[in-house]
């Protein structure tokens, strides 16, 4: 299915009191399902879901939203889709269905950290999330978790240069490639794949796993001039 990418749904959304009410044909939301492992989905009567979800309007339309809250989503139904390797809770939403029940935010610092360890740490990143977005991942963290991480924004788009890489090697680095494939993700907490040089992994964390990837995977790149400072 071919859908066109757009940046503002207010148009298929109207605000009442403090409920976002759906005015569109058909909406589905597409979330993660390893959110639910995570504590960031809980379905119910309602779904109290992270709001860094895909909208899809209309099957024509979508966008995705990076909200870093908890919201309260009301739907008609639920199913489990599949797209790729990846597996959704896709929640099915109609003409004057309440998309968000609260559209106050309740600011939890602690979501920060969820999302860190979870899309970074163990590198379950939305595959919606692309390697542009990754960057602004937690660009709304004064406004949505009442926190600021006073981080300079260059140490978030080297996080995302490190992990993003070419989908059939590992070991290139997402930005050497003409950038027109989807990529794969290394984790943070990968040793096999992440650091780059021999020595990197072996000084890093997990000692065992990283003297092993050390000794098993091949490693035909020249040392960087750390790992050469370290060995003299």
């Amino acid at each position: 299915m071919l859908l066109t990418k757009i940046n503002d749904i207010s148009p298929y959304f109207k605000k009442k009191e403090n409920k976002w009410i759906f005015t569109g044909k058909k909406l589905e939301v597409w979330i993660p399902k390893f959110y639910q492992d995570k504590g960031l989905l809980v379905i119910g009567d309602i779904a109290n879901c992270l709001g860094i979800v895909q909208l899809r309007i209309n099957d024509s339309l979508y966008a995705n939203t990076m909200v870093l809250a908890r919201l309260s989503i009301t739907f008609v139904s639920n199913r489990i889709e599949t797209e790729g390797d990846d597996k959704y809770v896709v929640l099915s939403l109609e003409t004057g269905s309440v998309f968000i029940a609260n559209s106050a935010i309740v600011k939890d610092s602690n979501i920060i950290y969820e999302i860190f360890v979870a899309f970074l740490a163990y590198g379950n990143m939305p595959k919606f999330i692309d390697y542009n977005a990754s960057q602004m991942l937690f660009d709304r963290d004064s406004d949505d978790c009442g926190v600021s991480l006073k981080v300079n924004h260059s140490i978030f788009e080297m996080i995302s240069a490190h992990m993003f890489r070419d989908s059939k090697d590992p070991y290139m680095f997402y930005r050497y490639t003409m950038m027109d494939k989807q990529p794969q993700i290394v984790a943070m907490h990968q040793i096999s794949h992440g650091p780059s040089s021999s020595t990197a992994r072996i000084i890093g964390s997990y000692l065992s796993e990283g003297m092993t990837s050390a000794l098993v995977d091949d490693n035909v790149r020249a040392p960087s001039l750390i790992e050469n400072l370290l060995r003299s």
